[in-house]
């Protein structure tokens, strides 16, 4: 799909490669080559967070590029992204939101210094 849009003119999209956090593992192994990634993803469906070796795992495919939390439940804490500070997003799905956080957990993680909220990005 890159090949043809790339051969078509559209060279200006940024393409997100993503994985799942199989317990099985071997994630590079589906990894396309840094030709056709510009960002590597993880989604933390297995266990809330991603964890030390999963975060390892992800910066070993990425080799430099950004790396983000596409999917998620939980939000992260201040805990999860003061160790393992490379990551550039997250996102959390939508009926997760409130069905897995608490209030309180809402207003901590979207009040993280790391953490942009409408208003604060100036273009």
């Amino acid at each position: 799909m890159k090949d043809y849009f790339d051969s078509q003119g559209l060279d200006n999209l940024i393409w997100v490669w993503n994985v799942q956090d199989n317990p099985a593992g071997g994630w590079a192994g589906y990894y396309p080559g840094s030709n056709y990634v510009d960002v590597v993803s993880l989604d933390a469906w297995y266990k809330n967070y991603p964890s030390a070796s999963d975060y390892s795992q992800i910066q070993s495919i990425a080799a430099g590029k950004p790396i983000a939390i596409a999917e998620m439940g939980k939000l992260p804490t201040a805990a999860l992204l003061d160790s393992q500070p490379k990551w550039t997003y997250f996102m959390i799905w939508s009926e997760q939101l409130r069905g897995n956080n608490s209030n309180a957990e809402i207003q901590s993680a979207y009040y993280l210094p790391r953490v942009y909220n409408q208003g604060e990005v100036k273009f």
